[in-house]
C-alpha cells in the first residue's frame, strides 16, 4: 500500500515556542507525533520511549516480517483449534471480519497467500503471473469467512489450517490510534500522530486552530516535488490513504500488475483508481475503508460511500488525456479548507 498524505501548514504556536516533534521508523515506514507542549515530568526522550516501546510491542504481536511475531505463530500453527492471542490481535481481527462483511469482501486479511503468491509479500522473487492451477490451489484456504474471534479468553480460530493473515491493510491504523492513548496518558490532549501516511489528531494546535493536512496528487514519478491536491481538517478524526500508482508489476509484454490484490477475483484490480482517502473516527477503520475502496473502483467506491455515509475523496483518470479526476462525498467535503473546496 503507498501512502501520500503528509502534515501541512507547520504547527507554530502563536507568540510563543513550536510544538514538541518526535519522530523515527516503525513498519517499515516512519512515525511523525506532535503536540503542543510536554507535560510536567516529562522530557522528549521519556515520551520517545514510550511511544517506540508501543511501536515494538504493536509489531511483536502483528507483523508479518518478524517471524517470531504472535500473528506469524498463529499463521504457521497447522491447527484448527482456538489459538490464545493477545486482546489486540483479537481486536484488530474481529473489526477486520467486521469489515469484510461491511464491503462484501473486498477488506479480507486471509488474502495473504495472494499476496505472496502474485510476488507482492515477504518473500519477493522475479515476477511471473501466476498459473490458473496455482490460484485455485490456494482459493480453499483464502477467504474472511474461514476465520473465527474470541473476546473473553481471546483467541483466534481458522476453518482451514494453512489461512495465513496479512494485517498490513489495518495494523498501521491500529498502531496510530494507540500511539494516541499513550500521549493522552501522559496527560497530552493536543497532538497529530502519523504513520507513514494515516493520521489521527486530537485538540488543536499551538496557535489555537485545528490540525491540517494535505492530501497529495498522485504521481508515477518517483523524487518529483509533490503537488497538493486538497486540505483538510482534522477535527478530532482519522484520514488515511490509500494509493496504487507506484507499486506494481510488468511483464515482459508491457502488462502492468497492481499490487492491490481483490480478494474477490483473486486478481491484481484493473481499474484506474489512483487513490482513496477516508475520514472516520479512528485510523483503523479509516485504514482498512481505504484498501478496501482501492479494491472496488472508483464507481463501487462511490456508491458503497453514499449508501453508508462516509468521508471519502477519490482521485482517477478522467479517460481523456490522462488527466485526474477528483470526487469528495458529501460528508468529506465538510472537512475541507475553504481554500481547498474552491479547487487545487
Amino acid at each position: 500500500m503507498v501512502f501520500f498524505c503528509l502534515v501541512f501548514a507547520g504547527c507554530d504556536r502563536a507568540g510563543t515556542n513550536s510544538s514538541v516533534r518526535i519522530k523515527g521508523e516503525t513498519m517499515g515506514t516512519y512515525y511523525d507525533v506532535r503536540f503542543n507542549e510536554l507535560p510536567p515530568g516529562e522530557t522528549n526522550d521519556s515520551i520517545r520511549k514510550k511511544l517506540e516501546a508501543e511501536l515494538k510491542r504493536i509489531n511483536d504481536l502483528m507483523s508479518t516480517w518478524q517471524a517470531d511475531s504472535q500473528l506469524m505463530k498463529f499463521n504457521t500453527a497447522d491447527t484448527t483449534d482456538w489459538f490464545p492471542v493477545d486482546a489486540d490481535v483479537e481486536e484488530v481481527v474481529s473489526k477486520s471480519l467486521e469489515i469484510s462483511e461491511m464491503t462484501d469482501g473486498s477488506f479480507d486479511v486471509t488474502v495473504g497467500p495472494l499476496i505472496e503468491l502474485w510476488n507482492f509479500g515477504v518473500e519477493r522473487e522475479e515476477f511471473k503471473v501466476p498459473t490458473e492451477e496455482e490460484l485455485d490451489g490456494i482459493k480453499e484456504y483464502v477467504g474472511w469467512h474461514l476465520l473465527e474471534t474470541r473476546g473473553g479468553e481471546p483467541a483466534l480460530k481458522k476453518r482451514h489450517p494453512r489461512v495465513f493473515l496479512n494485517l498490513s491493510a489495518i495494523a498501521k491504523g491500529y498502531g496510530v490510534d494507540l500511539l494516541g492513548l499513550v500521549l493522552e496518558e501522559a496527560e497530552i490532549q493536543n497532538y497529530l500522530v502519523n504513520i507513514g501516511g494515516e493520521m489521527v489528531a486530537r485538540g488543536k494546535k499551538p496557535n489555537g486552530v485545528s490540525w491540517t493536512v494535505a492530501i497529495e496528487r498522485p504521481t508515477s514519478q518517483p523524487g518529483t516535488t509533490p503537488q497538493i491536491v486538497k486540505t483538510v481538517s482534522l477535527n478530532n478524526r482519522a484520514l488515511a490513504t490509500s494509493g496504487n500508482y507506484r507499486n506494481f508489476f510488468e511483464d515482459s509484454d508491457g502488462n502492468t500488475y497492481s499490487h492491490t490484490i481483490d480478494p474477490r477475483t483473486s486478481r491484481p484490480v484493473t481499474h484506474q483508481l489512483q487513490s482513496a482517502s477516508v475520514l472516520a473516527d479512528n485510523c483503523m477503520l479509516a485504514d482498512a475503508l481505504a484498501t478496501s475502496l482501492m479494491v472496488m473502483g472508483p464507481e463501487e467506491a462511490k456508491q458503497f460511500a453514499i449508501e453508508n455515509n462516509l468521508a471519502i475523496f477519490l482521485v482517477y483518470p478522467n479517460g481523456e488525456g490522462g488527466s485526474q479526476e477528483e470526487w469528495s462525498s458529501a460528508e468529506f467535503t465538510k472537512y475541507l479548507n475553504e481554500t481547498a473546496k474552491s479547487g487545487p
